[in-house]
């Protein structure tokens, strides 16, 4: 190896040396995914950076951000990027380094865009917020920030009470954001281009509907957005780095519910029902959603069952997407909209996990919170579920509803045991999950008023529950920490005094604050102490006379209406589903606002009498059908943070997103059919990977080399893609040689002590032993392999060394490792890198 590629080799580590070994998941901020090319930087007249202050896998399953992020790059000389936050092994990182927060996609300071956008959807990320503001390098305070700063704008569901957190944002979006985002942005431009001050742009901001400017604002409204086709079907939507917590395609369905539950603030704030046109629905499922890569859709909406034609969207459906190994997917279910051939339909390529939401334990208590259903309907949802093969079931409950009483939350754990009852029948395995959290009291719901119930309340109430199920092996009990349910409460009913307790809470190291293993309560109590705040005086029942903090938003929903309701509650009174009955006069449909539903139309009374059947059953790919190609590839620069299972899922989603017939496995939970070699180490660069692709058609290797590279994530290209005939040996069959080079991160250079005759004394009695043992830790085990029988070359030159080493199934060792052990020294990822410079298949050894 020469000094010239050495020179080039460093100057590639030098360039992607930003995420240090000590930093885990680093395919959070690798931005190594599959995505549409964005406007150049220099080219944008605006620029909009999309916040989430959460991590990345939490962020990307957040429907609304992708939204937006669509939208506002469709706009014309506009660039949006995305920022997440950063878990703290990386702030630490940036803070120890004085690195500042960038985006995703370009790495820009987030200082250097025009609005910074945050995602307020949970108000445990309050803190989250302050930490990228602070590694932003942007004053936390609104007053504090300078011409040159970007404008902060939160948005989402917390905005609906931004007391707590109006002195870190300058505007706060409240309501539907596909049309204020446009707005907002047309008012940022304008101001550059008049040079205009700050003050006046938030002026400007503060007349647009559904913006709240602290300081200017008196009064809100919330923005609604009047039909839902005019939110977009994303057409090329990004496929993630790793996987998220909801890995697949998310539709929206319909926006809105008035089901009227009585606890659920989605269901009164973003009223009226919008439901998406089911022929657009349709088409969309058909035509675009076979060729996103995802292999599985999520049909979105706060009651997804009511979708007026859920049944007949589905079933028509699925003949397009079942023979493409699509499966479908609905989130949290009100057993009593919950039909069969729906169940039926899902299971079809894969069993999706499936939650019902009793929310309480009697018919009585249902009925107080407007969530009228008898025992009978979960019962017989349980039933279809069990029955159609599926083995887990979660069951959603609340404890501290308003008028519960011991016996309500004894009858949860009694209807929990009548469902395992139903479990069993259909499998001694089978589990019935109870997921039990705290009531929390949430405004502009009839409840905005009540108590909500401390943790030593609900901890005893938990404890009720686990009794009743203490001997049932089916049924496992799970609870939402209640001193963290305790804070939501503070946070979601609180005043302007509360941003003093967050920023105090923030400089005491809280962060992430929805996690459990993250909550530092500490900090929290030491800092409403600080801000002279007792936080149980926010839990506590409301006068209906007293001012609410929340009073400057106008949520669309008549006070007089949330008295009814309230008054209801107490008297155990529904009130009925004005989708199916009369207007209930909520307030939520003025002028020009109204429900927008869609008939189901005759149904397919054949399909919904069918037995159930087994999975669609993938033709075998056996002998001469198996249409194999081999690919090699390179895994450098961003790509070279995936993990192995990471790489793995992406080249499956790009081969499905570049229109390839992917073959796939049978049985319940089919994946694509695809071989790899053995897995990098995460942070490790390679020129020469391969994966064995099986189709199920003849895809010639040349069609593969040049359709493939568009979809593919930055960092993996295609070197060469070869046929492999029916019955030749696979990847599988064969030991793979690899040859790797190490060197010294930057700045630092190759250590004294190594010379090249240590390093040929070293390999020289290497050579001569017998065997040559070397000590592996892997998740907290200790094990032993041979080197001997692993490498088979070792030198070095004045800049790095060289080692070849043989892998094969359950045999090999990482490149430092095994120089290390050969050497008799330690050399540590943050000091050394790696790069395989080439592999070639031979004949596997016996060992």
């Amino acid at each position: 190896m020469n000094g010239l590629f050495f020179q080039n080799f460093i100057g590639t580590m030098e360039t992607m040396r930003n995420i240090p070994p000590s930093v885990k998941k680093p395919s959070r901020y690798s931005g190594a995914e599959v995505r549409t090319p964005l406007l150049p930087w220099e080219e944008a007249d605006t620029r909009v950076l999309l916040a989430f202050p959460d991590v990345y896998e939490i962020g990307m399953s957040h429907l609304g951000i992708l939204l937006l992020y669509e939208l506002v790059n469709a706009r014309r000389k506009t660039l949006c990027e995305r920022v997440f936050a950063p878990w703290r092994d990386m702030e630490e990182h940036l803070r120890a380094t004085g690195s500042p927060l960038v985006s995703l996609e370009s790495a820009r300071p987030a200082r250097d865009f025009d609005v910074l956008g945050f995602s307020l959807s949970y108000e445990l990320t309050y803190t989250n917020v302050l930490a990228m503001l602070d590694l932003a390098g942007i004053p936390l305070l609104r007053t504090n920030r300078r011409e040159s700063d970007p404008v902060i704008l939160g948005g989402g569901v917390c905005t609906l009470n931004p007391a707590p957190v109006a002195e870190f944002f300058d505007a706060l979006l409240v309501g539907d954001g596909e049309e204020a985002i446009l707005e907002i942005v047309d008012r940022v431009e304008d101001r550059k281009r008049r040079s205009g001050n700050r003050d006046a742009l938030l002026r400007d901001l503060s007349e647009i509907e559904g913006v709240y400017v602290p300081g200017v604002s008196a009064k809100v409204s919330r923005r609604v957005l009047p039909d839902l086709a005019m939110s977009p079907l994303i057409p090329s939507p990004i496929l993630p780095a790793m996987r998220v917590v909801h890995d697949r395609l998310s539709i929206e369905i319909s926006r809105g519910c008035t089901r009227g539950c009585r606890f659920c603030q989605a269901g009164y704030a973003y009223r009226p029902v919008r439901e998406r046109d089911p022929l657009l629905l349709l088409r969309y499922l058909q035509e675009v959603a076979p060729k996103t890569g995802y292999d599985e859709v999520g049909l979105l909406s706060l009651s997804a069952a009511d979708y007026g034609c859920i049944d007949r969207l589905i079933t028509d459906a699925m003949e397009t997407l079942s023979p493409e190994r699509i499966s479908v997917s609905l989130p949290s279910l009100r057993p009593d909209a919950l039909r069969e051939n729906t169940v039926r339909q899902i299971r079809k390529v894969r069993k999706t996990g499936i939650t019902l939401a009793p929310e309480a334990g009697t018919e009585r208590l249902r009925r107080a919170i407007n969530k009228e259903m008898d025992d009978g309907d979960l019962l017989r949802s349980a039933e279809w579920i069990f029955a159609n093969g599926w083995e887990r079931l979660k069951l959603y409950f609340m404890v501290g509803l308003p008028g519960e009483t011991a016996d309500d939350v004894r009858a949860i754990g009694e209807l929990v045991g009548k469902v395992s009852a139903v479990a069993r029948r259909h499998g001694r395995r089978n589990i019935v999950t109870a997921s039990v959290s705290s009531f929390v009291p949430k405004p502009h719901t009839p409840f905005q008023w009540e108590r909500q119930i401390g943790s030593e309340e609900t901890k005893e109430r938990v404890g009720i529950i686990r009794a009743a199920v203490r001997r049932d092996r089916n049924v496992e009990v799970k609870f939402h920490s209640p001193e963290i349910s305790e804070l939501e409460g503070a946070l979601s009913r609180g005043d302007a005094r509360l941003g003093a307790a967050i920023l105090a809470a923030y400089r005491r190291g809280a962060r992430f604050d929805a996690w459990t293993e993250e909550f530092r309560r500490d900090a929290w109590r030491e800092a409403f102490r600080e801000a002279g705040i007792d936080p149980a005086g926010y839990r506590r029942e409301r006068d209906p006379a007293d001012p609410l903090p929340w009073g400057m938003v106008d949520a669309g929903i008549d006070r007089a209406f949330l008295m009814s309701e309230r008054e209801k509650m107490r008297s155990g009174e529904t009130t009925p589903d004005c989708r199916a009955d009369i207007c209930s006069a909520c307030g939520a449909c003025p002028p020009g606002l109204s429900n927008i539903t869609y008939s189901a139309g005759p149904g397919r009374e054949e399909e919904r009498k069918a037995p159930p059947q087994a999975p669609d059953a993938e033709p075998r790919s056996d002998g001469v059908f198996r249409h194999v190609v081999r690919i090699r590839y390179t895994k450098e620069g961003p790509a070279r943070y995936l993990s192995g299972l990471e790489v793995q899922s992406l080249w499956g989603r790009s081969l499905r997103r570049a229109g390839f017939p992917v073959a796939y496995s049978q049985g319940f939970n089919p994946a694509p059919r695809l071989a790899f070699s053995h897995a990098l180490p995460v942070g490790t660069e390679s020129l020469a990977e391969f994966v064995e692709a099986e189709f199920r058609l003849p895809v010639p290797p040349a069609e593969v080399r040049k359709k493939l590279p568009p979809f593919l994530p930055r960092g993996i290209s295609v070197g060469e893609a070869r046929q492999v005939p029916p019955g030749a040996p696979r990847i599988s069959d064969f030991d793979l040689s690899c040859c790797y080079a190490i060197l010294p991160v930057l700045p630092r250079r190759m250590p004294e002590e190594i010379t090249p005759d240590r390093v040929e004394e070293a390999w020289q009695a290497f050579r001569a032993s017998r065997e040559f043992p070397m000590t592996v830790e892997k998740e907290g085990s200790r094990s032993e392999i041979d080197l001997k029988a692993l490498v088979t070359n070792f030198l070095v030159n004045g800049e790095g060394f060289f080692i070849t080493i043989v892998h094969g199934t359950g045999k090999g060792a990482r490149p430092l490792d095994a120089a290390g052990t050969i050497l008799g020294t330690s050399l540590p990822p943050d000091r050394f890198s790696a790069k395989k410079l080439s592999a070639e298949l031979i004949p596997r050894r016996k060992r």
